[in-house]
């Protein structure tokens, strides 16, 4: 190594492209030479431009920071581009590897924590430790960080003053090089916390594995520092709108059940519809017995998380089943706190004067080390009616390519099971599966087996998770309309396994690996430990994070091939372009492609090259979609399509509508379209 170069920066405007610079500390080290320096940036350029050349001439060094994502805006924001930033420089996240060591690692999780300005001991299964910088220093090197201070010079900071007093200055400073100071230090601790979890053989690969995590976190930071852009009057007309539409649901929903079983009733005094927990209780009773989950209290819990145990609904909602309509009114009710301009975090907090979004994505969040962005900032993660506010400036447009199935040709090519990778192969998995254990004739179509089909879809969707007979046959029952028991769902458990045989062997070695080796390794070298006792949630993590790892890898090929990603959503990458530059979506097909086959080998990756992607694209540039009803006066969707140059056919529409939510789509669009408010309801 050359050196190290360890930065922090203080700044405000995160909802903007480029964050107002407050200042920067800087500690370079080479050898035994170590050289300090605070930059004061606050509307200074010439000190700014300053910090840039200094910064190039380190870029031979490796850089250091807790949240490089946020360290790498601020570069962005005084001169160093994005290509340097993506493909020169060099980058180790702190955060993010003591965020992988404390992944299901009780000794980093639980024990003595610095948890909110205090000290105290947490035990497992209780409250975990955070991954703060202040808790960080504490937990490896046990230095107590007056975090009272800290948040007093944050607040001070975000406060964002037209300018700093001479005292204030000093004080920020200051705050910004206590920072820098602790970081060789948990460099030097994580580094010598690795061996006692990693095994000796993976320890040489570390250090180019930490650097990749750095490089997808500045990469990353571009994503957010792009932002994507929405309909600001829509999304204002909404946020007008909400009270509206949680009344419209309600009246929806009573609409579907008798007088003496109408889940909500008129509260007078307070002039609203208000939850008849009664109703819910007793249909609880009678549906579920004791099999339900209770509060603290004992009482019946209607948490969201206590129905959505139970129902798995999650675009539409079967009328007349008060479980599924108790999911949709708790979904909503939750999505629309993001939208309430009086709340303490909302979506218009991530909002830019530029009419774009940026939100906290949570890269590596999960526990495979998929992105987990808070909802609160990003639409994609709302009731998918909502959706169509995400919208294009004129001159662009907006494409994302989806891979098909991605998890079930994960699950074949890592166990080589090849009578998986010939379901694939025929274009439909789950009409393959019913055609494989005989629900489905040789020549059976999708339409002339649709039910059969249905049922094949939630038994392998059910199964890519590990749902037992228990789950699966809630899921079988609300998917199909039948009532399915659980010996009939361990039937079908049991012809899944007898027909993807290498599949079910190889998911049952994992689970003994794991016992046996206390990790799970991911192929990018991200780490799960061994301390989760959940062997469902152990069993998803390799399949989920070698997907995480393909889509970091494809988003990597596809900022390097000079495409504007604006994110990626579970297995699709959202790119925004000029509008009829089709070639765009070319490009992302052909990185993303390249990504699939990167960590397999030999005959596995020449199978894995059938990898399909589902493309999409909306913008001005395109006639609107076509809406209908069906014979059962159901709304559907009908889109336009082009081809690219090469050959790929894409459906495309003015604005964008899922699919999936054609209905509550025709039933809100006027709240997102009009500003009335109340008077829609009349």
């Amino acid at each position: 190594m050359s050196g190290q170069v360890f930065v922090d920066y203080e700044y405000n405007g995160t909802a903007e492209k480029d964050l107002n610079l407050v200042c920067c500390s800087t500690t370079v080290i080479e050898g035994d030479k170590v050289e300090e320096k605070d930059w004061w940036l606050h509307k200074d350029p010439i000190e700014q431009a300053a910090l840039t050349e200094y910064l190039r001439s380190h870029k031979d060094k490796t850089f250091f920071s807790w949240s490089i994502e946020a360290e790498v805006r601020s570069m962005l924001s005084h001169g160093i581009t994005r290509k340097e930033a993506t493909q020169e420089f060099n980058f180790i996240d702190l955060y993010l590897e003591y965020r992988m060591l404390q992944n299901q690692n009780h000794d980093l999780q639980y024990g003595m924590q610095l948890i909110d300005g205090a000290v105290k001991r947490t035990y497992p299964y209780g409250e975990k430790g955070r991954a703060n910088l202040a808790a960080a220093s504490y937990k490896l090197l046990r230095l107590m960080v007056d975090t009272e201070h800290k948040t007093k010079m944050r607040d001070l900071i975000i406060s964002a003053p037209d300018e700093f007093t001479g005292e204030e200055r000093l004080a920020v400073t200051a705050y910004c090089r206590s920072d820098v100071k602790n970081l060789p230090l948990l460099r030097s601790a994580i580094a010598r916390y690795y061996p006692k979890v990693i095994p000796k053989s993976q320890l040489k690969t570390l250090p180019v594995e930490a650097k990749i995590r750095g490089n997808y976190a500045a990469r990353t930071a571009v994503m957010l520092s792009q932002g994507y852009p929405v309909n600001t009057e829509w999304l204002h007309n909404f946020s007008t709108n909400v009270p509206s539409v949680m009344e419209t649901v309600i009246r929806d929903i009573n609409s579907q059940f008798s007088e003496d079983t109408k889940p909500f009733r008129w509260n007078k005094s307070q002039q609203r519809f208000s939850l008849y927990e009664k109703i819910v209780k007793d249909w609880i009773k009678e549906k579920h017995g004791v099999d339900w989950e209770v509060t603290k209290s004992g009482d019946l819990s209607l948490a969201l998380d206590a129905f959505t145990k139970k129902y798995h609904y999650a675009h539409e909602y079967p009328e007349g089943h008060l479980g599924a309509q108790m999911v949709r009114y708790f979904k909503l009710k939750q999505a629309m706190n993001g939208f309430n301009p009086n709340a303490d975090k909302t979506i218009f907090h991530s909002l830019g004067s530029d009419g774009r979004i940026r939100p906290y994505f949570n890269t590596y969040g999960a526990q495979s080390s998929r992105t987990q962005p808070a909802s609160t900032s990003f639409i994609f993660l709302k009731p998918a009616w909502q959706r169509s506010m995400v919208q294009p400036p004129r001159g662009r447009s907006i494409g994302d390519l989806d891979y098909s199935s991605e998890e079930f040709l994960l699950s074949a090519l890592a166990s080589r099971d090849r009578k998986m990778l010939a379901a694939y192969k025929s274009g439909d998995v789950y009409l393959a599966f019913g055609k494989m254990i005989g629900w489905i004739p040789a020549d059976g179509t999708k339409k002339s087996y649709k039910y059969e089909r249905d049922v094949c879809k939630s038994l392998v969707l059910g199964l890519s998770y590990l749902m037992s007979k228990y789950g699966l046959a809630h899921k079988l029952t609300d998917d199909t309309g039948k009532v399915w028991t659980e010996d009939q769902a361990q039937e079908l458990v049991e012809q899944f396994d007898d027909t993807f045989s290498d599949f079910a062997e190889w998911r049952k070695n994992l689970i003994e690996l794991y016992t046996i080796d206390g990790h799970v390794r991911l192929p990018c070298g991200w780490y799960m430990f061994g301390d989760n006792d959940n062997f469902r949630s152990v069993g998803n993590v390799p399949i989920q994070g070698l997907g995480a790892s393909i889509m970091r890898k494809a988003v990597c090929l596809a900022q390097d091939a000079g495409l504007d990603v604006i994110f990626t959503l579970h297995d699709a990458i959202y790119i925004e372009y000029d509008a009829g530059n089709y070639s765009a979506l070319d490009t992302l097909k052909r990185c993303m492609e390249e990504a699939f086959t990167f960590y397999f080998e030999g005959e596995m990756k020449e199978a894995a090259k059938m990898i399909r992607v589902d493309p999409n694209a909306w913008g001005e540039e395109f006639p609107d979609a076509e809406l209908y009803q069906d014979e059962k006066g159901r709304w559907d969707i009908k889109t336009n399509t082009f081809t690219t140059p090469g050959g790929m056919e894409v459906p495309c529409s003015r604005v964008f509508i899922d699919g999936r939510a054609v209905n509550e789509y025709v039933k809100f669009n006027q709240y997102m379209t009009s500003s009335l408010g109340e008077e829609l309801l009349a």
